[in-house]
Parts: C-alpha cells; sequence; structure tokens
C-alpha cells in the first residue's frame, strides 16, 4: 500500500512541478489580419490576453485550459506630415475563475450517478484610457509583443501595414 502511495506520489510530482513553477503565464494572440491596407477609423490590429487558468494550489492547469485577461484594439486615426496616427485601447480583465469553477464534479452511486455542477465564478472588465501613438512610414510601433510596421501612407490617406 505504502509503495503504491510513493508511485503516485512520484507520478503527481512530475506532472504537477512543471505546471507550478510556471506561473499564470499571459498570452497575447494577435486575431487580426496581419497586413493589410487601412483607411482612417480600420482597425489594424486586435489582440486578445489570455492566461492560464489556475488549479487549485495557485499553478497552471495541467491540461492547458486559460481563462481571458484582457482585449487590445489598435484603430488608424489618419495621417499627417507623413506620420501615421493610431489609437490603442485596451481592456483589463479580472477574473476569479479557477479549475474548481469550470469542473463538475461527479460523485459515482449505486442508484446512479450524482453530478455537482461547478461553482459560479465573477469577471470584471475595466477599460483603460485610449493612448494616441504614431509611426513614421517605415516605422514601427510595438503593441503587447507585437509589431506595427508602417509600409506606405497613400495619397487619399490611407496607409499599408504589416504585423508580427
Amino acid at each position: 500500500m505504502l509503495r503504491k502511495f510513493a508511485v503516485v506520489a512520484v507520478l503527481m510530482a512530475t506532472v504537477a512541478t512543471p505546471a507550478l513553477s510556471q506561473g499564470l503565464n499571459r498570452r497575447a494572440d494577435l486575431v487580426s489580419p496581419q497586413s493589410g491596407h487601412a483607411d482612417p477609423g480600420d482597425v489594424v490590429m486586435e489582440i486578445n490576453v489570455t492566461e492560464a487558468l489556475p488549479n487549485v494550489f495557485g499553478g497552471p492547469d495541467i491540461f492547458g485550459r486559460r481563462r481571458p485577461a484582457g482585449h487590445t484594439i489598435v484603430q488608424y486615426l489618419g495621417v499627417q506630415n507623413e506620420t501615421a496616427y493610431f489609437s490603442n485601447q485596451s481592456v483589463a480583465v479580472s477574473s476569479n475563475e479557477t479549475t474548481t469553477t469550470r469542473t463538475p464534479i461527479f460523485i459515482p452511486h449505486p442508484t446512479g450517478d450524482i453530478v455537482v455542477p461547478p461553482r459560479p465564478h465573477s469577471e470584471s472588465q475595466t477599460g483603460l484610457a485610449p493612448v494616441t501613438i504614431s509611426a513614421k512610414v517605415g516605422g514601427v510601433l510595438r503593441v503587447r509583443g507585437h509589431e506595427l510596421r508602417v509600409l506606405r501612407v497613400n495619397s487619399d490617406g490611407s496607409i499599408d501595414y504589416a504585423v508580427k
């Protein structure tokens, strides 16, 4: 019996230790096209920010599940003197969602299994003040780990751009 427990404990430590040491890593994923043509008012970058879903010990979920942590939109405003202007608008999301608020509990019973639904969670969003940013032709803007390069300013006030 003690030997079985030791084997299970070693397996659990092997799986849990790397997950716990990572913290709730955040990731910013680009959801808009990576290049294009933009007129004033068009969105040129849309970024969703997520973080690892915390488990009961505060470490990241071992199945890789994630929860929302924010959203950023970069909108093209226009051009003046060969400089393109953009509005950077972000929303921060605060959530108490964990693995225990997402996963139900199944209790086997001879007369029929009992399902305990996950407990509710709450989430709040805080809009941050928009910030105006600019870049000259060939210049680069860095937003949440992504780069927007202004390739060309067109005569009609539109721009061609690339994001990576």
